[in-house]
C-alpha cells in the first residue's frame, strides 16, 4: 500500500447496529425527562462470562425535588436490565467513573450543596450561615449504589 500510515489504521466498512435502546425522555408534562451527562461501561465487566455492566448520570427535566438520577444497568440475554438511583445529597453531577475497589461504587465529579466556609462574608454572617465567600463546592464524592 502506498500510504505510511496503512498498517498502523484499521481499514474497512463497518456497520453500526443498535442493539438496545434505554431512553429516558418523556413527551408528558407531568413525566420527567433526563439528558444523559456521563457514561462509563465496567472495565472488568462484559465478556462470554460476566454479563456487560454499565452506568450514566442524568440530570432531571421538569423535576425540581430530584435533580441527578444515576441509572445501573446490566446486559443478560440480549436483554438490559436498568435499576434507578436518586442521588439528593450532591447538587450538580458532571462526570462519573467506576472505582477498582467494587463494582457498585463511582467516583463523581460533582458539586454539593454545601459549599466549603473559606472565609465568611458580611452577609453570610447576618444570616448566620456558613457559607464562604469563594468556591462552588465541587470536588470528587464517592457514590454507593
Amino acid at each position: 500500500s502506498g500510504y505510511p500510515f496503512a498498517d498502523s489504521v484499521c481499514w474497512g466498512c463497518y456497520v453500526v447496529e443498535e442493539k438496545e435502546r434505554v431512553d429516558k425522555r418523556s413527551l408528558s408534562l407531568r413525566v420527567p425527562s433526563f439528558r444523559p451527562v456521563s457514561l462509563r461501561s465496567h472495565p472488568r465487566y462484559g465478556n462470554e462470562f460476566i454479563p456487560a455492566k454499565f452506568v450514566f448520570a442524568c440530570h432531571s427535566m421538569g423535576s425540581p425535588e430530584i435533580e441527578n438520577i444515576i441509572f445501573s444497568c446490566t446486559e443478560m440475554n440480549g436483554k438490559v436490565s436498568t435499576h434507578r438511583h436518586d442521588i439528593t445529597n450532591l447538587r450538580t453531577i458532571s462526570y462519573i467513573d467506576y472505582t477498582n475497589t467494587h463494582p457498585m461504587c463511582l467516583w463523581s465529579a460533582a458539586s454539593s450543596y454545601v459549599r466549603p466556609a473559606i472565609a465568611q462574608n458580611i452577609i453570610a454572617k447576618i444570616q448566620k450561615r456558613a457559607v464562604g465567600s469563594f468556591g462552588l463546592g465541587s470536588s470528587l464524592h464517592m457514590i454507593d449504589l
